[in-house]
């Protein structure tokens, strides 16, 4: 049974086994005691130094252990921790600094310069200095309390900032019971233990580094190996040569992994997980053929956490992402009348409801209120359900779904067909305007080999699909735009074709 609060769940994990390696960075290994008795530490300086329970702190460290360990002592106080890329231009660090309205800032340069000439007002405080400080009371239990203070279920502990696809990134407040809901349910579905390591790659500031892969890790008593920059080469090597079990990427690092050199033996290697943005099928038999494990693919969103899932003993199909977690209930919605989609070959927008949602947006009712129904949270996906109560997610409504001369398109469909040609590295499809068709089908392609001509491609394209799903036309790229941990950017794609 897991504590209703994520900090007691993770610090109950760090106290069960206080000698065994909880944390490395490139300085060395941190146990469980170590990594416990320095958050409270730092937990009491940052009472000293003013810092109270709902207050906002802006968190732009890299990703080694002064990052973890703040985060920890904050999320003792139950300060609300607003994370940030430790490269963050001046543009998207002035919009977090205005609409969370952080007190305090733990950050180093250049990004603590930025805070400085954006915010005068706002308190940028060292972590290691703090600790460093002499403690004035040195009969407080730090190992055994949080610096006086307890954090309760529905306090907010995160605010994760979206993508932005559509107009500013909106902070969405996840509290300590839903990321603990959520983590709980995970720790179930993955079978996550204190046996397991995650090798860790992935940016801290968005719910897949931090929650998913930080924290889940820590709160399942898993350890974890962060990894400052993500090299494919390097990461083969290290997952080959250190005891690391699990390995949480986006499909852009698993695309880098099957490019990498020889592959060597991961004899401790159990489960590889993807998620964030679409698996492309192709992609995920290259894998397995290279590296012998299936991927599990997941599904979620910043604003609900995890919500499916495909089972660690069960098949992994291309193109599914499973069930619903413990706890999770979902809905099918179609959405030209906003019925209940029943059959089983009709897609619809998914809707969840469930423990381990966010609170809303921070500060705005609005967008919230255009995101939830009744309790629901509307994903803006277009789903499709198996009899078996798996889901395939076949694309966003806003950007995925094209309807040419009446007929619902799923992008995702035609992407997948598309990169099984060996040509095709990458591809993204979205819907163009048009006249006669109301929307046709445009291709954005980067080549694997550039001889690859449009003629060719499309005679693939027509093999596989339907008349209505080949592209009308396809573009070459050296690049695809993205936006968000590994997810192609395809509002700017659309406006191309407009």
């Amino acid at each position: 049974m897991y504590p209703s609060t994520l900090i007691d769940g993770v610090l109950a994990r760090l106290r069960e086994a206080p000698a065994a390696e909880a944390l490395r960075d490139e300085r060395g290994a941190i146990t469980g005691g170590e990594l416990s008795a320095t958050s409270g530490r730092l937990a009491f300086a940052l009472l000293n130094h003013g810092v109270r329970r709902g207050d906002r702190l802006l968190l732009g460290l890299p990703p080694d252990r002064r990052f973890v360990t703040t985060l920890l002592a904050a999320l003792r106080l139950g300060v609300v921790v607003v994370p940030v890329h430790p490269q963050a231009k001046l543009r998207e660090l002035a919009h977090l600094l205005w609409d969370a309205g952080p007190r305090v800032v733990c950050a180093e340069a250049p990004l603590a310069d930025l805070v400085r000439s954006a915010a005068s007002a706002v308190r940028l405080l060292d972590p290691e200095a703090l600790l460093a400080e002499p403690l004035e009371d040195a009969g407080v239990e730090l190992y055994h309390d949080h610096a006086g203070v307890t954090a309760a279920e529905g306090d907010p502990a995160l605010i994760l900032y979206t993508s932005g696809t559509t107009g500013k990134p909106k902070g969405a407040v996840h509290t300590q019971g839903s990321l603990a809901a959520n983590l709980a349910a995970l720790a179930q579905a993955w079978r996550l233990s204190r046996g397991d390591r995650l090798l860790h790659c992935l940016p801290l500031h968005h719910l897949h580094g931090i929650a998913v892969g930080l924290l889940g890790s820590l709160f399942s008593g898993a350890a974890v190996e962060l990894v400052a920059v993500f090299d494919e080469s390097a990461v083969v090597e290290r997952l080959a040569a250190s005891r690391a079990t699990l390995f949480f990427g986006v499909p852009a690092m698993y695309a880098r992994l099957v490019q990498a050199g020889p592959r060597a033996p991961m004899p401790s290697m159990r489960l590889f997980v993807c998620g964030s943005a679409p698996l492309a099928p192709a992609l995920k038999r290259e894998f397995e053929a290279r590296f012998g494990q299936a991927i599990l693919e997941r599904y979620g969103a910043t604003e609900m956490g995890i919500a499916l899932s495909q089972e660690v003993d069960g098949p992994r199909p291309a193109g599914s992402v499973g069930r619903p977690l413990p706890g999770v209930e979902t809905r099918l919605v179609r959405p030209d009348d906003g019925a209940d989609a029943t059959d089983s070959a009709e897609a619809g927008e998914l809707w969840v409801r469930g423990p381990s949602l966010f609170r809303g947006y921070h500060e705005d009712e609005e967008a919230t209120a255009q995101v939830m129904s009744s309790g629901w949270y509307r994903t803006g996906d277009l789903v499709r359900r198996a009899p078996d109560g798996s889901f395939a997610i076949l694309g966003r409504l806003s950007t995925d779904l094209i309807k040419v001369k009446g007929h619902r398109v799923g992008a995702l469909e035609i992407e997948a067909a598309l990169a099984e040609h060996p040509g095709v590295a990458e591809v993204a499809v979205v819907g163009a305007p048009d006249a006669e068709c109301g929307e046709v089908v445009v291709a954005f392609v980067r080549r694997r080999d550039a001889a690859l001509t449009e003629p060719a491609l499309l005679a693939h394209a027509r093999r596989l699909l339907a008349p209505f799903q080949v592209p009308r036309r396809v573009e070459f790229v050296e690049e695809l735009p993205r936006i968000g941990p590994g997810k192609i950017d395809k509002a700017s794609l659309k406006a191309r074709c407009s």
